[in-house]
Parts: C-alpha cells; sequence; structure tokens
C-alpha cells in the first residue's frame, strides 16, 4: 500500500499476536499504533503502552510510528465508554509515550 498514515488496533488481545509487516513501513510515513483498548474498561499503565509500542517496533522503523487509542474511542450500545474513562486511558497513552520520548529520544 502506499498510504500517508496506516491506523492499526493493536491493543486488543487477539491484535497483540499479529506482527505488523516491515514491506507495508517501506511505503508508508505514518503508522498510527493504536495502543489503548477502547473495548476494555481496564485502564492501562504506561507499561502496557510501552510494551505494546516496542513489540511493534521489532518490524517497523520507530520513526513512523505514532500513538493513538484504538477506534478514536468510537463509543456504541455495546462499548459505552465514558468521558472519565478516556480522560484517564489520554494520560496513559500521554505517560507511556513520555518514556518512549526519554528512552528513545
Amino acid at each position: 500500500m502506499n498510504v500517508d498514515l496506516l491506523a492499526m488496533e493493536f491493543a486488543p488481545r487477539p491484535m497483540q499476536a499479529v506482527s505488523t509487516s516491515s514491506n507495508t513501513s517501506r511505503k508508508t510515513s505514518g503508522l498510527g499504533l493504536g495502543v489503548i483498548d477502547h473495548t476494555d474498561q481496564h485502564v492501562e499503565i504506561p507499561e502496557e503502552v510501552v510494551a505494546r509500542v516496542e513489540a511493534a517496533m521489532e518490524p517497523v522503523p520507530r520513526e513512523i510510528i505514532t500513538l493513538n487509542p484504538d477506534c478514536g474511542f468510537a463509543p456504541s450500545s455495546l462499548n459505552p465508554v465514558d468521558f472519565e474513562e478516556a480522560y484517564l486511558k489520554l494520560r496513559v497513552l500521554r505517560g507511556g509515550a513520555g518514556v518512549l520520548r526519554e528512552k528513545y529520544s
């Protein structure tokens, strides 16, 4: 694929076993890596975010990775996401990004 940004959900448990293709990253300017699970009310910790990103960094150059929550917290009747939960999860995303910046910058 020749795209500017490819967004992938990487947080749900079944998706963690899926590896991304390094061939895709060669033609992709950016990879929006979903590392916060919007389907689980469990609020992750920064170390979980770091682990998910580092797993993706094995086949994908870290320079093209950006972090985002899976599906942008798209709520539905099957998956209600309240404001407080979204806020806490976004704080964790920010914390994980900070750890990664310190470690890899």
